[in-house]
């Protein structure tokens, strides 16, 4: 979870693969309760701005990859 996948439209060919953040479990939850997922994806200047069901907004760096959170 948290993941951003990039494909290419015409192969189907997974093109890269990026955490953009991590989920902890508390084992002693259900899990349905503690999943975070992403809500929003858009592109701003060769960066995709990412929210999430916390509210959380990282930025991910489309030519290096890095992960900034916001």
């Amino acid at each position: 979870m948290g993941f951003v996948v990039a494909f290419d439209n015409a192969t189907g060919k997974k093109l890269w693969e990026k955490r953009i953040y991590k989920v902890w479990f508390k084992f002693w939850l259900e899990k349905d309760v503690q999943t975070i997922y992403i809500t929003e994806m858009k592109i701003e200047n060769q960066r995709m701005m990412i929210r999430n069901e916390k509210d959380e907004v990282y930025s991910l760096d489309l030519k290096t990859k890095n992960v900034s959170k916001l």
